[in-house]
């Protein structure tokens, strides 16, 4: 089995495993609406062309605060063997652990889970920073069409960041 074809059956797998249930109580429903971020800024590195072996490229995403949560911060995405290491940092954040996820959809209308990453711990200072492996690679989630959202105690969005379509 190629490559391409690989990646593609790891998406579909972890796009069908996220609409299996509803984030935060593990039953079966549909995905959360919420309300969309004021602004997001996003930079992109030209990732490299399939087969490519120059180093790999990162993703930067910035997170906007989603309603008046006054959460923001930013996403890292960088590709390492087909896997996407992701460190998120969010800055104004209550205090406590945090749930983040990467989602389909946009962040007017955040559509179902395609991978859970690990939760940011938030000390009293209102920052904290978390390193996850999300076993996609970057570029299958590089398409405009998924976002990273960080989930405040109630699971609520409390910030999100597109993750921008890489055109190569």
């Amino acid at each position: 089995m190629n490559a391409r074809r690989r990646e593609g059956l790891v998406v579909l797998c972890l796009v069908l495993a996220g609409c299996s249930r509803k984030e935060g109580d593990g039953q079966a429903g549909a995905a959360s609406d919420s309300a969309a971020p004021d602004t997001a800024v996003v930079a992109v590195a030209p990732l490299p062309p399939p087969g490519d072996t120059a180093a790999p490229a990162v993703v930067v995403v910035a997170l906007a605060p989603v309603g008046s949560s006054g959460t923001s911060g930013d996403a890292n995405l960088a590709d390492s063997a087909g896997t996407a290491q992701v460190v998120v940092h969010v800055v104004g954040a209550p205090t406590g652990e945090h749930a983040e996820m990467i989602h389909s959809g946009s962040c007017d209308k955040i559509g179902p889970v395609v991978h859970q990453l690990q939760p940011v711990t938030v000390a009293g200072g209102g920052t904290g920073t978390a390193t996850s492996s999300a076993p996609v690679p970057v570029m299958a989630i590089s398409d405009g069409q998924h976002v990273v959202v960080v989930h405040g105690a109630g699971g609520e969005p409390i910030a999100c960041g597109p993750i921008p379509a890489h055109h190569g």
